[in-house]
């Protein structure tokens, strides 16, 4: 029944034998890479893997973290079919719980930091996390389509053709139990506190400590107390 369950998997989610060999053996040591732990769409770009690694700090089960995989079907066909994954100069992804997944169409880039991600996450379609100075997400996190989360300006900024000695990237975390809707951007140095929840379309550019909140608007700010959500 198991291996009749996993070749149906092998078919309808159309995974690559070779790219799920190839992520595993190359970012893993030996002894959790034999169980396969990661599992890899035919449909994810792979890049910089031998610059970077992936750890697990729980026991390795057989497709545990998911790439490429589930989602809504209406962002599915919204968008292309590719996704992207990049560890390069020393980066980490680092799994602290034993489940993750992330949907089809995701970019992911980590440049020479950690991208940590907590027990049960999951995303939607189409999100792009840019981590060059450390993204962290606690447990069970949801992340809707479409999501940006980056920890860097990117290029640097003049201001009357002198550039700006603000910082240019901080680390971004992201509290536990936290949901995250559709369409959203969390920025550098943002710190979002447990148990809340940003709102369809909100742009988050100051950190929200506060706890059990609706966080809304283009700047990302309370909206409402003693707010709860479940999956």
């Amino acid at each position: 029944m198991k291996c009749s369950k996993g070749l149906l998997m092998l078919w309808k989610n159309q995974v690559s034998i070779i790219k799920t060999l190839y992520v595993n053996f190359r970012t893993l040591n030996f002894g959790d890479a034999i169980r396969l732990p990661i599992v890899v769409s035919r449909h994810v770009k792979l890049k910089n893997l031998k610059k970077g690694s992936i750890v697990l700090e729980q026991k390795p089960k057989t497709f545990m973290i998911q790439f490429g995989f589930g989602g809504s079907e209406d962002l599915f066909y919204y968008n292309s079919k590719k996704s992207l994954l990049m560890i390069r100069n020393g980066g980490q992804i680092v799994f602290t719980g034993s489940k993750a997944r992330f949907s089809p169409h995701f970019s992911i880039l980590v440049d020479s930091s950690i991208f940590e991600v907590g027990e049960g996450f999951t995303c939607n379609n189409g999100c792009s996390f840019s981590s060059l100075n450390g993204i962290k997400f606690g447990n069970d996190c949801l992340v809707g389509g479409n999501v940006i989360i980056r920890d860097s300006d990117g290029h640097r900024v003049f201001c009357d053709g002198k550039l700006n000695h603000s910082i240019r990237s901080a680390k971004v975390e992201i509290g536990k139990h936290v949901w995250i809707c559709n369409n959203c951007s969390i920025l550098k140095g943002v710190v979002i506190g447990n148990n809340n929840i940003v709102s369809y379309n909100t742009t988050c550019i100051k950190s929200i400590l506060d706890e059990n909140c609706l966080i809304g608007g283009h700047v990302g700010v309370v909206l409402r107390h003693n707010m709860s959500w479940e999956r």
